[in-house]
């Protein structure tokens, strides 16, 4: 046996001797509510012998909703318990305390959440903080490490986190201290930073101070404020590296360097929910290789790509962004040279009806995908933007309560699959007996209306 999965045993008090399974691979105990002990005969062995091995295969530990689990003992006398492990996960163990197992030399993965008593227990309080133990991340051979669910005030240990690490991910966890922008150089393998509704006294962050950083997710961050580049010497050449840039639901945030983001490498560039970000890195067509790019609802934009979009691009989600922004400033993306550009999703009314309003299709012809959602005012599509997408092959239209009718014009005939959902005006409209836009849709191939499927 290489795969077990214990799960919701609710009369199960003690775990069977699973530690015998010398070929067991990945082990899944989850929704056990009457465990409150894990302790030798989870391994298989009631005294100690320096020949025995549990789990000498085991790659895999997961435990997971365990509400009553207290205690997690070990055996004495066997250097290492899990001589394979290279994942261990606890998650919703609230009562859990003690220590982590040591001595894990094979693990690459450890994800803690909502484990809120074991947290504090290999923590060690300091002024009024918890300074997590070294111990517990001394795992000289760990590159992931997930925690989720903190809510006291922590903090990393003085030494860091291990050299190893590539994947540092944090949420919910608030009261988290990151550590200071001084000690993030040593850090020369990471290269996935996620801060998600965590590290609420984190006001600013310079971008370049990690070395071979390649993806960073701001998430929720209520007080960011600034993104800076490090003045470190090699500031310039560690930002060659990144590829993916997240900013989400920052409200506090307010700028960019002023220099713009000088990331060459840069392929997904996404900002949304950023209610005091007037502007974003200019000029934006200097990103020469960014294939994604996502603005989305920020009301206090000002101004935007006013020398263009990456002519790299190939898809872009727009939309809501304030109503500062003019029909020259829309001609200025140079939407038409984006022949690259293959999916394109808008949201909201406000730039939607710009479109309409232009007298000549500024739309690429390249468009194979296109996405409509979120039209609170806008009952009827006019013009002819839709007309010159001679290969769109995709449209989907959603949640635009009020809109009625497609263009007079009609849509691409090019069109082979036609997706409309929560538009309950429309999709009256568009039924094949009797709705007065049945003419203008009846030549696409595929039509899904209400979660239905109509092929003809």
């Amino acid at each position: 046996m290489v795969y077990l999965c214990i799960r919701s045993c609710h009369h199960c008090s003690l775990l069977p001797p699973v530690g015998q399974l010398h070929n067991l691979k990945e082990l899944i105990i989850f929704d056990l509510i009457s465990v409150k002990t894990i302790g030798p005969e989870f391994y298989g062995c009631s005294s100690s012998s320096p020949s025995f091995q549990p789990f000498p295969s085991l790659e895999t530990l997961s435990f997971g909703e365990m509400p009553e689990w207290e205690e997690w003992n070990f055996m004495v006398g066997i250097a290492t318990h899990f001589p394979c492990l290279s994942h261990l996960s606890l998650s919703d163990c609230p009562k859990l305390k003690g220590n982590l197992p040591s001595n894990l030399p094979s693990l690459t993965k450890l994800h803690l959440s909502s484990c809120s008593l074991l947290e504090s227990q290999v923590s060690v309080k300091v002024d009024n903080r918890n300074i997590m133990s070294a111990s517990m991340l001394g795992l000289h051979s760990l590159q992931q490490l997930h925690i989720e669910g903190i809510p006291s005030r922590t903090a990393f240990p003085r030494d860091g986190l291990p050299k190893t690490l590539r994947v540092l991910f944090l949420k919910n966890c608030e009261n988290f201290e990151f550590p200071n922008h001084e000690s993030l150089h040593s850090y020369t393998a990471l290269e996935s930073l996620t801060i998600w509704k965590s590290c609420s006294s984190l006001t600013s962050f310079s971008l370049g101070c990690l070395p071979v950083l390649k993806w960073l997710y701001f998430i929720e961050c209520e007080n960011l404020k600034t993104l800076s580049i490090s003045e470190e010497e090699d500031a310039l050449q560690c930002l060659t590296f990144l590829q993916g840039f997240y900013i989400i639901d920052c409200p506090e945030l307010e700028s960019f360097p002023h220099l713009g983001l000088p990331t060459p490498k840069l392929r997904r560039f996404w900002v949304s929910y950023c209610n005091k970000l007037s502007s974003l890195p200019e000029p934006v067509n200097a990103l020469v290789g960014l294939q994604e790019l996502t603005i989305l609802n920020l009301a206090n934009m000002q101004c935007f790509a006013n020398e263009g979009l990456p002519i790299s691009l190939r898809t872009l989600r727009i939309g809501n962004l304030g109503e500062a922004l003019s029909n020259a400033d829309i001609i200025n993306w140079g939407l038409e040279r984006l022949t690259c550009l293959s999916e394109l999703e808008i949201e909201g009314d406000y730039l939607v009806n710009m479109l309409m309003k232009m007298e000549v299709a500024i739309l690429p012809s390249t468009l194979t995908s296109l996405h409509i959602y979120e039209l609170d005012g806008i009952r009827h599509l006019d013009g002819k933007w839709l007309q010159n997408l001679s290969c769109l092959e995709c449209l989907k239209i959603s949640s635009c309560d009020r809109l009625e009718s497609f263009p007079e014009e009609g849509l691409p005939s090019s069109l082979s699959v036609l997706t409309i959902a929560s538009c309950p005006l429309l999709e009256a409209s568009c039924r094949r007996n009797g709705g007065k836009e049945w003419p203008k849709v009846a030549h696409i191939p595929c039509i899904i209306m209400d979660n239905k499927v109509i092929i003809h």
